[in-house]
């Protein structure tokens, strides 16, 4: 012990302790053996696993409109009409869902000034220019100049299976005469575009 406190005072009674640097292992290798191995084990239970529920059952469907219209062409019945006069346009829509189903009937006029051999979308303007259409007591909304949607407000409840649509056209006696007119209509359910 002498010799120790005198090594001390030696020095300036300062006790300075060495440090034993020995090496070190690097955890990181025997760690990252360990959590591949943990990896593979895994893999190979879910797949075993995964195997052992189930196989995948797939199909495909087709959706098609609900509604459906009895005639495409549908029009007045006769070929002429004549101004002053109100006539019925009619059709079947036939709603195939397992559901009632509420929507609009949109409905477009065409007018053709050569016979039917070219066709631009009629104008209503701002008072039907000769033309007037009502569905029911319903005087519809012009959306734009060709393009009409009944109900004006609300919509036409199609219960499961068939509900007849009927329109009053009614031309005005001052009509643009040796003109052909083409009435297209779509039912589009409540919600789409």
């Amino acid at each position: 012990m002498n010799n120790e406190m005198d090594m001390v005072q030696r020095h300036g009674g300062v006790v300075r302790q060495a440090k034993v640097n020995t090496p070190r292992r690097r955890p990181g290798r025997k760690m990252l053996a360990g959590l591949l191995i943990v990896i593979v084990c895994s893999a190979i239970a879910t797949a075993t696993l995964v195997n052992y529920l189930s196989n995948t059952a797939t199909t495909n469907v087709t959706v098609t409109s609900p509604i459906h219209l009895s005639d495409n062409n549908w029009n007045f019945g006769q070929g002429t009409a004549h101004g002053g006069n109100v006539y019925q346009l009619s059709t079947v829509a036939t709603n195939t869902a397992n559901r009632g189903i509420d929507g609009v009937a949109d409905l477009w006029v065409l007018q053709s000034d050569d016979g039917g051999t070219t066709w631009h979308p009629f104008d209503f303007g701002t008072n039907g220019n000769g033309i007037t259409i009502t569905y029911g007591s319903d005087t519809g909304l012009i959306i734009n100049a060709s393009h009409m949607r009944f109900p004006a407000t609300g919509t036409i409840p199609f219960a499961i299976g068939d509900t007849t649509l009927t329109f009053n056209v009614a031309f005005s006696t001052d009509i643009q005469p040796n003109t052909s007119y083409k009435f297209n209509l779509i039912i589009r359910p409540e919600g789409w575009p």
